[in-house]
């Protein structure tokens, strides 16, 4: 693709009927390349900046094609979105899971991810259930038949454990955050750490306090004193 182009390729999602527009893999290395670059400069990458940059090094300057194509990222799950300080942000998917090193299998493992997920998205009003589903299949490594059926009864649990609530219009945010100053969202690391942290805690043991009777000692019938000789 010429990035001088009038369009960068794709578009908003087609009428009924049509064809379902994509991006094309050019498009798509400019703006990871472009994501790379803002983040190498200790900036958040979001819509504002990722133009600024196409526009610096690729002389491209169409921001209603700049925006149609990163919704389409979006939708097919190629880009991810979150929110940092109340700007929406897009990240690396390919990224996120390199740095996890983590392959969701069982049940366990997806709840963790869920957690993970709805962290790091950082929606200020809470995350809908296809935004976490995308964001878990893309960001993570997965080994499950039925993920949306797993990320369902994930949801379902973490709320009857208290670790998601529902808002108004079925979104989820984490009932305690472990961000600094407010900030709902957690880097790729920690957040999941701070996932498997609290599954351990929750299912750690409470101890006992009230005594129990020793038992009486039974001697062993093969002991030497009830050897005859």
């Amino acid at each position: 693709m010429d990035p001088r182009s009038s369009s960068l390729g794709g578009g908003p999602s087609p009428a009924p009927g049509s064809p379902k527009k994509e991006i094309s893999s050019s498009c798509l290395a400019l703006f990871k390349d472009a994501i790379k670059r803002i983040k190498n400069q200790k900036q958040r990458p979001g819509f504002d900046r990722i133009a600024q940059t196409l526009k610096t090094h690729h002389s491209f300057s169409d921001l209603h094609s700049i925006k149609q194509n990163l919704d389409i990222a979006v939708r097919d799950g190629l880009l991810l979105t979150v929110w940092t300080k109340g700007l929406q942000c897009y990240k690396d998917p390919d990224n996120l899971r390199s740095l996890r090193k983590f392959t969701v299998t069982s049940p366990a493992e997806t709840r963790r991810a869920v957690k993970a997920a709805v962290r790091e998205i950082g929606d200020p009003i809470g995350s809908k259930l296809p935004t976490i589903f995308n964001y878990v299949r893309y960001s993570f490594t997965i080994k499950v038949a039925d993920l949306e059926g797993a990320i369902r009864q994930a949801v379902e649990n973490l709320i009857k454990k208290g670790d998601l609530t529902c808002n108004e219009g079925d979104r989820y945010r984490p009932s305690h955050s472990m961000a600094e100053g407010g900030r709902l969202q957690n880097s790729a690391s920690s957040s999941l750490l701070d996932a498997m942290a609290e599954d351990e805690d929750s299912a750690m043991p409470t101890s006992v306090t009230t005594s129990t009777p020793a038992s009486p000692i039974k001697h062993n019938p093969m002991s030497p004193s009830k050897i005859k000789g």
